[in-house]
Parts: C-alpha cells; sequence; structure tokens
C-alpha cells in the first residue's frame, strides 16, 4: 500500500474512532472508580491523580495535542508527556518510568508501520536502536543510582527539562538553517542563465 494513496488515508482516519472508543470507556471506567473512592472518603497521599470529570476531559486532549505535536515536528512524545504528567502531580520517578513505557509501544507501532512501507534502511536502523538500547539502559541505571545515593528525586525533574531546552534549542537551528538554505537555493542561477551555468559547470 502506497503512502498517499486511498487505502493509506483509510487505515489513517480508522485509527480516531478506535481511539475515541478505548478513551471513553476508560473515562467511564476512571469516573466510577472516583465516584466510588468520594463514597469511601478516600484519602490521596502524594503523587496520586484524582481523575475527576474536568481532569478526564482537559489532559486527554492535552495528550492529542502532544501527539499531534510529536508526529508534525518530529520531537518525541515522552519530551511533552513526562512534564505534562509531572503537572499532574505524579512522582517524577513514576513520570520517567510510566512515559518510557508509553514510547515502546508508540515507537514499536511507528517502526512496524515505517516497515510495512518500505521505509526502513536496514544497517541505519539497526545502528539506532543498538545505540539507543544501550544509551536508555546506561542512563537509567546511571540516573537510579545518583537517585538512591543522593535521596533527591528532583534530578529527573532536572534531566527532563534539561532534554526540552536542548531540543527546542535544537528544532530552532535546525529551522533557521532549512530557511538559509532554501533562499540561497532560490537565489541560485534560474531561466535562460541556468543552462549557461550548466555549460560553464561541464567545461570546468
Amino acid at each position: 500500500m502506497e503512502c498517499g494513496s486511498w487505502g493509506f488515508w483509510v487505515l489513517t482516519v480508522l485509527v480516531l474512532p478506535w481511539v475515541l472508543v478505548f478513551s471513553v470507556c476508560i473515562r467511564r471506567y476512571l469516573l466510577r472508580e472516583h465516584a466510588r473512592k468520594a463514597r469511601c472518603r478516600y484519602v490521596y497521599v502524594d503523587g496520586d491523580i484524582e481523575w475527576g470529570p474536568r481532569n478526564t476531559i482537559v489532559y486527554p486532549a492535552l495528550c492529542s495535542i502532544a501527539g499531534l505535536c510529536a508526529g508534525m515536528f518530529g520531537i518525541g512524545g515522552g519530551i511533552i508527556k513526562a512534564p505534562l504528567m509531572i503537572e499532574l502531580g505524579v512522582r517524577p520517578e513514576v513520570a520517567s518510568a510510566t512515559s518510557a513505557f508509553m514510547i515502546c509501544f508508540t515507537s514499536a507501532t511507528a517502526s512496524i508501520c515505517f516497515y510495512a512501507f518500505g521505509l526502513v534502511q536496514a544497517d541505519y536502523g539497526t545502528a539506532f536502536f543498538l545505540v539507543g538500547l544501550v544509551s536508555s539502559t546506561v542512563g537509567q541505571l546511571l540516573v537510579s543510582r545518583l537517585i538512591r545515593r543522593t535521596g533527591r528525586s528532583s534530578i529527573i525533574v532536572i534531566i527532563i527539562g534539561a532534554v526540552v531546552l536542548a531540543s527546542a534549542a535544537l528544532m530552532v537551528a535546525e529551522g533557521v538553517h532549512s530557511m538559509h538554505s532554501s533562499t540561497q537555493g532560490m537565489g541560485g542561477p534560474s531561466g535562460s542563465e541556468a543552462p549557461h551555468h550548466a555549460m560553464q559547470v561541464c567545461d570546468q
């Protein structure tokens, strides 16, 4: 199935009702749990999320926007999800682990889609997979040991903030570079000058 064909767009659109059904079912479950906890006068502890009627609408909508931005600009969804979960009141360790667990599935799905459309280069894919696997393992071990030694979970927040800042700076730099390159390309030889310029290059 070719990218941009009718079948491609049908499969793409069919994802939306599937996700919507799951979102509605999970929202109903969370609201039932919230009502049951309210009847039992449940005491929320540090890091718990009170999934009320407002939270079950606002935060899934924000996650949808985050996913849209991740797909449009090529940024990792974890860069947006982890800070959002911390804003919800989730402990940094839980936010980091949950975000990584979610990205495992989204990355696998994206890889399968690219493979199905024949857009995966085996050599690049294998190299990046190995680099990502080793880097993630080493980073996780180092951060976990550092947190156990210092007892400060704020280290995760600092790392997430640094990654977001670095990503934003790199995106701006890439955008400026792309605009500069396209501007130079538009200023090149065109029209009747192009053949003459090509002949000069061939003569040289």
